[in-house]
């Protein structure tokens, strides 16, 4: 009834959305809630004002229907209602057979045991699946970049970067969740209610579509969409210690001996032409080492001269043609890349939000930023003034309060000086 009742009212909030698109002075009101977006954060790829500082997609890949044409919304509409309406069927016949004892499940284990189990099954089996999408994201990041406003996350990071880590958490992690899903397979397989439905029932379909959308598609989804928010939750490292441990105890060792050996087998096979290569080019080098050059004495003419001479002048003219050349390449990648470009820095700039240290620091593209000019003043032997201070100084003034009071002095000297001087 829940899920139903969200997906009445994000009906009708869309088409909601839909009206206010259609009238231009609401446009500029409903830029964030129709997903329409001005010309300046089109420019920087569409920025995820409350997602991740790390990718900024959030926004743009999580929705329930994506309005890019009306049979596009059509679709989604269509496929999520038969979606939501599976996942209701689902959930309350795998309910229905738990407090029945109707499920796989041993007898010993009476309902309100096997509904905990479920639930905690599910909560470990969505912690696994997000964790794993956080770390294979953010695999050999530098920590220190989240290190001040997720520092869990940096410190997961840490963790992970240190030797093999992200493939050991790999092996534990996949031991946990085939042994979660296993259990959570004998609660959610039952006999069915009536014989039309024993068949789907018994064949673990309905439990399926219950495990995989809510334990494993949603956090998957969002972690990937936010890895580093998902890894700043609490508990999240606890979960990665937890498979290094189930790694440690050496039950899936095997796993090496056997990467090894699919190496030795296929590794030479599909890296043979690559290692050729490298053999033909060191012989090539070596060839033109000075041991085996051969020391011949040219005597210089006036012709040998002015050959030289042409042959400098002609190379002059290549360097110069291939400059240019290399010139434009770099002018063309440079505009190739510049969306890219413009993406990290927008995402830079939301990351950096309101943050006054980091204005101080560096400043903009016109004007010196007030470390800069700190520093001018203390090279220079100089006392700084009170408005170039650190924003954390005790006896900081900020700027624009010192601009206030000199445009202050400066309207009541023009008002009390005569009209022929103003």
């Amino acid at each position: 009834c829940i899920l139903l009742c969200a997906c009445v009212l994000a009906l009708k909030k869309l088409l909601k959305r839909t009206s206010v698109d259609s009238c231009p002075t609401m446009k500029t009101d409903a830029v964030q809630t129709t997903g329409k977006f001005s010309p300046m954060e089109q420019s920087y790829g569409h920025l995820d004002t409350v997602g991740t500082g790390v990718d900024g997609s959030g926004s743009v890949a999580i929705k329930m229907v994506h309005t890019d044409t009306k049979l596009s919304i059509v679709l989604d509409v269509v496929r999520l209602i038969f979606s939501i309406c599976l996942l209701l069927f689902s959930t309350g016949s795998v309910f229905y057979a738990i407090g029945n004892s109707n499920t796989t499940m041993p007898d010993v284990f009476p309902p309100w045991a096997q509904f905990t189990i479920l639930i905690v099954a599910l909560f470990i089996l969505g912690v696994m699946e997000g964790v794993q999408i956080g770390v294979v994201e953010l695999a050999h990041k530098d920590p220190n970049k989240y290190r001040k406003q997720y520092p869990r996350a940096a410190n997961l990071l840490a963790l992970e970067n240190k030797g093999r880590n992200v493939e050991r958490f790999l092996l534990g992690r996949q031991v946990l969740v085939v042994m979660t899903v296993f259990v959570a397979a004998r609660i959610t397989t039952f006999e069915g209610f009536w014989d039309e439905m024993h068949a789907l029932s018994y064949s673990g379909f309905l439990g399926v579509i219950l495990v995989v959308v809510v334990a494993q598609l949603t956090p998957q989804v969002l972690a990937a969409a936010y890895p580093v928010e998902f890894l700043n939750m609490y508990g999240m490292k606890i979960a990665f210690r937890a498979c290094l441990i189930v790694e440690a105890t050496g039950l899936v060792h095997a796993v090496w001996f056997l990467c090894v050996v699919t190496k030795s087998m296929c590794g030479a096979c599909l890296c043979r032409q690559s290692d050729e290569m490298d053999d033909y080019a060191f012989e090539r080098v070596a060839s033109r080492s000075p041991d085996n050059m051969d020391v011949v004495t040219v005597p210089i003419t006036k012709d040998m001269s002015k050959v030289a001479g042409q042959a400098e002048e002609d190379i002059e003219v290549e360097v110069a043609l291939k400059s240019k050349e290399l010139d434009i390449r770099n002018r063309t990648e440079f505009m190739a890349s510049r969306n890219t470009i413009d993406d990290e820095m927008a995402t830079l700039i939301e990351h950096a939000g309101n943050n006054a240290d980091f204005y101080y620091i560096y400043g903009d593209d016109n004007f010196m930023s007030p470390a800069q000019c700190f520093e001018k003043f203390k090279k220079a032997g100089l006392t700084p003034p009170n408005f170039l201070l650190p924003p954390e100084h005790k006896q900081h003034i900020p700027p624009h309060i010192v601009a206030m009071m000199l445009l202050k002095m400066y309207t009541e000297k023009n008002a009390q000086a005569p009209q022929s001087q103003v």
